[in-house]
Order: C-alpha cells, then structure tokens, then sequence
C-alpha cells in the first residue's frame, strides 16, 4: 500500500438512556462521596477510553457467545472482561485467531505474554445535555463543543449572545428569552442558518 494506512477512524454518537457515573476512584468526605472523571480543561464530565473499550469489549464477547453457530458457543465468554492475575478467575485466551483478544488485547500467563489489540479507544466527551425549560426538556451545547467535533452550529438557536446553543426544530417564544433551568438567557441576535 503506497501510503496508505490500513486502519480507519469511526466516531460514534451516543445517547445514555440512564445516568450514568463514571467515578475517578478517589473519595473525599463531604457533599460528594464518589467525584467523576472530568477533562481538566474544561471541568465538563467524560467517560475515559478505557471505559469504553471494557464495554465494548464485553459486547463483542457476548455477541459472539449469543450466535447460535456452535462455532461460537463458549469460546470467547472468558476473553469478555477484565484479565484477572489470580488462577481462581478464568483468564483471555490470548489465542491469534480469538477476534476478542486479537482486537482489544491480551495479558497471559505467568510469563506476561502480551498484545496491545488493534482497537484503540479515545475519551466520550459531553456534546448535548438535557435542560429543563419553560418549552419542556431541551438539548443544550455550546460552540467550544461542536467545534472540537467539526459540527457547524446550522441545526441550533441560539441564546445569550451565541455562547449557549439550543438544539432545535425549535421557535423560541415570541418573548425575547428562555429559561434553561433557573436562570433566564435573552434571544440572540445571532441568527443560524
């Protein structure tokens, strides 16, 4: 192949249908017993990379064992989750032709025997959130946050002078604001097309 790389980058969107928590493992007394994982340079929550290898890791396992080819049945259950150092948990196989180890990785044996996997995973970041208004639950963003993503702002409205942007098929009202939650943001003049 005359410069060209045989691998491929996939974004995926995704919607969380139930809260989710990814906590950071430290624990602090007080208000917050758990604090999550956020990017330190915005403070906004994420999910790391490797959290999202695990679950992807998890459901391909679980794919393959649910396929009623007996080819499948009860191969790849012990390649699912995490390697586990001690001879009483099942360990990944580590087997070349294993589509779960080859893809995601492996550690094996006392010796270590290692793969890295041909998968890589980067952080989830925070796109949409939901918001409460007068309007009912509205999806709210801000351009610092398309923008990171290469997403022109067309399919939203926008408020308080263009810093907050409204995820819309939405008019706002014939007032000159709306409340996200308690606080008021007017219209903007900032009009997107």
């Amino acid at each position: 192949m005359s410069g060209e790389t045989p691998y491929f980058r996939q974004r995926q969107f995704m919607i969380a249908q139930e809260p989710v928590h990814v906590g950071s493992g430290a624990t602090q007394i007080g208000l917050v017993d758990n604090p999550i994982i956020r990017e330190p340079q915005t403070n906004l929550p994420k999910i790391p990379g490797s959290s999202m290898a695990g679950i992807a890791r998890s459901y391909a396992a679980m794919s393959l064992e649910a396929m009623n080819s007996e080819f499948f049945k009860g191969k790849y259950a012990q390649c699912a989750g995490k390697n586990s150092d001690t001879r009483e948990t099942f360990q990944h196989c580590g087997k070349n032709d294993c589509p779960i180890c080859t893809t995601f990785g492996y550690t094996k044996g006392e010796a270590k025997s290692s793969f890295q996997g041909l998968a890589a995973f980067g952080d989830a970041h925070l796109l949409l959130f939901p918001v409460h208004s007068m309007l009912g639950p509205l999806w709210v963003t801000c351009p610092q946050a398309l923008s990171r993503l290469d997403i022109t702002d067309a399919a939203f409205s926008s408020v308080d002078n263009g810093h907050v942007l409204l995820c819309s098929n939405l008019s706002l009202p014939e007032s000159k604001g709306i409340n996200l939650g308690w606080r008021w943001f007017e219209k903007s003049d900032k009009t997107t097309e």
